[in-house]
């Protein structure tokens, strides 16, 4: 790090993530009883960032303060003045990483003034043909050519940032060559893949919603939870991203059309940071067809409002308690279409929550 703060832009998660792990490793370096304390800027209201910046660690020689998603901090809220404020007088015992989504304008003059370039990164989604040339050196590293067909049906399944993509590119690595029927990844390997690894997540939970099928909604929902009961968060991240994402595309498809909206459907953020663009990919147009027959425009915008609300009980709930929060919001999805109806259905759920 060139100075004690940073503020990392961008949608690339990937290479994001790759800069932090080399910084945290050089840290360590210096501090081997480093403290590192994630603050995450949609759960915060600045006191705890205050607090983690200018009060003395107790364990360590040095912190380091990670503020995550500060593309959901309002300007003008208290996070944003707190951090303005440490900005101007920053601590040289403590170091400070800042995380956006957003670029330079998404974050505000007031604070990048107070950064110098050399204090600053954005991390640029990678363009089209540079992703086919990441995929295609890493399957080399691995021993393995892949056909340009079975690039294509990657790219389509796959998330956009390099994180993502090594992940799933790591996982499908395993499964051809626990095979190892080929040297080459073909069209038909990957599809034998998802077949192979298709299980309840937030995404096909998403889609069990968008078909308005309560049953199996709330049956995928139980078998994600019980089989991993700290998955919650990660489920509830995802909800609000596909219903974002609905949202900005029945908005797009109503002015001009269908294609236009698959293309440039947009995760609608509900803070002042803008929007980040992904479009809707191939295999998953058919669910955001079914998921427009069964709720409006209008049905989107209530339960992007309502999962946003919710989020924060989830979170405090804590793993074990977080079975009936899940059951009330699916309910109030499906059924209501993000209209909350209070007590009388919490009441029917803990009456039957059993019954299933």
């Amino acid at each position: 790090m060139k100075g004690n703060v940073m503020l990392l832009m961008g949608s690339e998660e990937g290479l994001k993530q790759e800069w932090i792990d080399r910084e945290k490793a050089e840290l360590l370096s210096q501090y081997p009883d480093l403290e590192i304390v994630p603050i995450f800027a949609f759960d915060s209201d600045g006191s705890d960032l205050q607090e983690a910046l200018e009060g003395a660690s107790l364990f360590s020689s040095h912190k380091l303060v990670m503020l995550r998603h500060f593309e959901e901090a309002k300007k003008g809220s208290p996070l944003y003045r707190t951090l303005v404020k440490y900005l101007k007088h920053p601590n040289d015992e403590n170091h400070l990483m800042i995380l956006t989504t957003g670029r330079p304008s998404d974050v505000g003059s007031e604070i990048t003034k107070l950064l110098s370039s050399d204090e600053q990164l954005i991390f640029y989604e990678m363009f089209e043909n540079k992703k086919e040339e990441w995929l295609r050196n890493y399957f080399r590293k691995e021993g393995l050519g892949i056909a340009r067909e079975a690039i294509s049906l990657l790219l389509d399944t796959v998330s956009n940032d390099t994180f993502e993509m090594k992940e799933s590119c790591s996982q499908l690595v395993s499964f051809i060559k626990a095979k190892g029927e080929s040297s080459t990844v073909t069209e038909e390997d990957i599809s034998k893949y998802m077949a192979h690894t298709r299980s309840e997540d937030g995404f096909t939970l998403f889609s069990h919603m968008a078909e308005g099928d309560l049953v199996r909604s709330l049956s995928a929902l139980r078998k994600i939870l019980s089989s991993d009961p700290r998955s919650g968060i990660g489920v509830m991240a995802t909800l609000q991203r596909q219903f974002r994402l609905l949202e900005s595309f029945l908005e797009i498809r109503k002015q001009r059309g269908e294609a236009a909206a698959f293309a440039e459907a947009t995760v609608l953020n509900t803070s002042a940071f803008g929007r980040d663009s992904v479009g809707i990919m191939k295999m998953s147009q058919n669910i955001f067809r079914q998921a427009a027959r069964n709720y409006s425009a209008e049905d989107a915008a209530r339960i992007v409002l309502y999962l946003d609300r919710q989020d924060l009980e989830i979170r405090k709930a804590g793993s074990d308690n977080q079975g009936l929060l899940f059951d009330l919001l699916v309910h109030t999805i499906v059924r209501d279409k993000g209209r909350e109806t209070g007590l009388r259905l919490e009441r029917e759920l803990m009456e039957n929550s059993f019954a299933h």
